[in-house]
């Protein structure tokens, strides 16, 4: 599956093979989808997150009784979210990264839905990247790279 963010508020699930969009458009949002990834959980769940100018996130997760994604919004950033990863522990927790206009750079634990902390940035962060147990970030002032160990989540 391939996800892809609107101006409509909404995102969309697609089948790369027949490029064609696979169920529903995801509607939450209240602004524009700016950023979207996908992410699993330690026994195999599907995630999705998406970003908003609407200062919101949503997590989604695959309702196999509805086939349908389900999502909810974290709060937290008082402006625009510009960018959404997954990351890793080192003992497999999965890890949300949200990026935003305000300066900051939230690590959310997403079984709880719970942030477990905020990493304050000179400018505006304009994109993530999670991989196994690293956060790049990319803000005005450049790139940089964090590990992931050491959190509690």
């Amino acid at each position: 599956m391939v996800a892809t963010g609107n101006r409509n508020h909404t995102a969309c699930l697609w089948n790369p093979t027949t490029r064609t969009m696979t169920g529903k458009p995801l509607h939450g949002h209240s602004r524009a989808v700016t950023s979207v990834a996908f992410g699993t959980t330690p026994d195999g769940r599907t995630l999705l997150a998406t970003g908003s100018d609407d200062h919101t996130v949503r997590l989604w997760e695959w309702d196999p009784t509805t086939r349908t994604m389900t999502g909810k919004p974290l709060h937290g950033h008082s402006r625009a979210v510009t960018s959404v990863a997954f990351g890793t522990t080192p003992d497999g927790r999965t890890l949300l990264a949200t990026g935003s206009d305000d300066h900051t750079v939230r690590l959310w634990k997403p079984a709880s839905r719970q942030c477990l902390g905020i990493l304050e940035r000179r400018s505006e962060v304009h994109s993530l990247g999670g991989a196994s147990q690293m956060l790049a970030i990319g803000d005005g002032e450049g790139v940089s790279v964090i590990e992931l160990s050491g959190l509690d989540a």
